[in-house]
Parts: structure tokens; sequence; C-alpha cells
């Protein structure tokens, strides 16, 4: 039995995308394989903005039978793969970018997203940016300044730093410590 982690795919424009189910479009032997994203492949469309490198291993441990260590950061896909279930039970995925200027050239900073909010600190330039997933996908409206999102602001503030305690993350990070 062989298992096959799709890690993302081309687009004809060349664009990375998502990760996920996919079926094969066209195979040129030793040279290139062209995929697309198959939504069929649980009934209905996919929706794996969710998934993240960091399920994979815990995926392989489940699919070994065995448990999943509680310090692991992710969560096996298994259920999603096996029990058509369409979300997984992370309520917030936490991220701590530090390899500037390295690859990306993106300022170091920690993030949070939820379901609908997605909050950045850029701590070598102490600043905040909020999003709502939901109203801006593509996040091009910083909300954190906006008086009326001040108790969102505060919300996801707290749970970036419960996440931070869990992953025991104790680096100093501009206003955090």
């Amino acid at each position: 039995t062989a298992t096959v982690v799709p890690v993302g795919y081309k687009r004809e424009d060349k664009e990375q995308v998502g990760t996920g189910p996919f079926k094969l479009q066209s195979f040129t032997p030793g040279a290139e394989s062209v995929h697309v994203r198959y939504d069929g492949y649980w009934g209905g469309a996919a929706y794996l903005d969710e998934v993240q490198n960091i399920d994979f291993a815990p995926t392989f441990i489940d699919l070994a039978g065995k448990k999943v260590p509680d310090w692991m950061q992710g969560l096996s896909l298994l259920p999603l793969l096996k029990d058509n279930q369409k979300t997984l039970s992370r309520k917030y995925l936490y991220y701590h970018y530090y390899e500037y200027p390295i690859d990306h050239h993106v300022a170091p900073h920690l993030g949070i997203r939820g379901e609908r909010y997605k909050l950045i600190y850029f701590y070598t330039l102490d600043e905040w940016e909020l999003y709502d997933l939901q109203e801006d996908p593509n996040e091009e409206k910083n909300l954190a300044a906006f008086k009326e999102f001040t108790p969102v602001l505060k919300k996801m503030k707290e749970e970036l730093l419960k996440a931070r305690d869990k992953y025991d993350d104790h680096e100093t990070a501009g206003q955090l410590h």
C-alpha cells in the first residue's frame, strides 16, 4: 500500500495552488506531470485552506495506527479522508515566520488565523495587521486601527498569546515577551 501526499500543484499560469485531492491532467514521462484540483473527491467542493504541512506527520502516525503525541502541532487528516469530515478540529492556526531576509524577504512576524479573522504581528516593525477573511479574503484592508474592531483585535491577541504558550514559543518578539 502506498500513501500519496500532494503538497501542491501548479496552474497553467504557474502559480502554486493549494493542497489536497487532485487528478492527473497530463503526463510527459521523465519530464512533467500536470495535476488539477478534483473537487469531486469528497462529493463536493473541497475546502482545504486549513490543511498545513504540519499535519503530514500526525497523519502518517495515525495511518500507522499509533497515537499522535500531544506535543505535536499538526492534526491528522485521516478524518477528512476516511470519515467524510469536512473540516479539521483546529480552531486557530498559529505561525511564526523568522527567516528574514532568507527566501521571501518578509519581515519577521507572528500570526494566528481563525475561521473569520487573521492577526499578524510584525514585531521588528511593531505593527499589527487584522483581516476579516470573510469580507476581505485577499487581505487588502487592515482593520487593526479601526475602533469598531477593537474587541476583535483584543480577542485575537489573546488567542495569539495562548497559542504561543501552547507551543512554548517564548522568543522575544517586539511587545511580546
